[in-house]
């Protein structure tokens, strides 16, 4: 079976397509004021890494006011959501939301048009997109299917967090007034 593929920008510059079918464990992001300057993904079980555009010279950080920052993604979480804006040229902003309520935000200038990728149920995994010398002009990702043990874990994770400890793992029918309860 074929991953989905969800894609936003525009292909400007440099191509890049990590290629891997894993789950991201840790993404590393520079920005400046205006855009999204750099991506770096890092994956679970080959413990491989793919930097983009990255900007490695600490001098270059400092004369351009390039921030790094970085987010880890806990062992039993997954990548839910990703979101951001894009002005037409460049990504402007980033916001990745896990399953289990952790977010990071990498906010440069977010003018532009927002954009949401996401689909419950699926995590994300191989990084495509392109970027220049200036910053990232499109970002794309593949989605593959959270393992049925995983998703029923999200699942009652979501609903205990939404109804606290009043909410029942199983539904049980609430027929009391037809079971013989012994009387005091």
């Amino acid at each position: 079976m074929q991953p989905k593929s969800l894609f936003i920008g525009n292909s400007l510059g440099d191509d890049f397509d990590d290629g891997m079918i894993d789950k991201i464990s840790r993404v590393k992001i520079q920005y400046n004021k205006q855009n999204i300057v750099a991506i770096g993904l890092f994956y679970e079980s080959r413990q491989i890494y793919k930097y983009h555009n990255f900007c490695g010279n600490a001098v270059s950080k400092f004369y351009f006011y390039v921030w790094e920052e970085e987010f880890l993604i806990e062992k039993d979480d997954y990548l839910q959501q990703i979101s951001g804006t894009f002005d037409g040229t460049y990504i402007t902003s980033l916001q990745l939301i896990t399953y289990n309520a952790s977010t990071a935000n990498y906010k440069a200038s977010c003018e532009g048009i927002k954009f949401v990728i996401e689909n419950y149920g699926d995590t994300f995994s191989s990084c495509n997109g392109s970027f220049n010398q200036n910053g990232l002009t499109s970002l794309g990702f593949k989605l593959i299917p959270l393992n049925y043990n995983d998703f029923e874990r999200i699942n009652n994770k979501i609903h205990y967090l939404s109804y606290g400890h009043h909410y029942p793992q199983i539904y049980i029918p609430q027929y009391s007034q037809y079971l013989n309860y012994p009387s005091n």
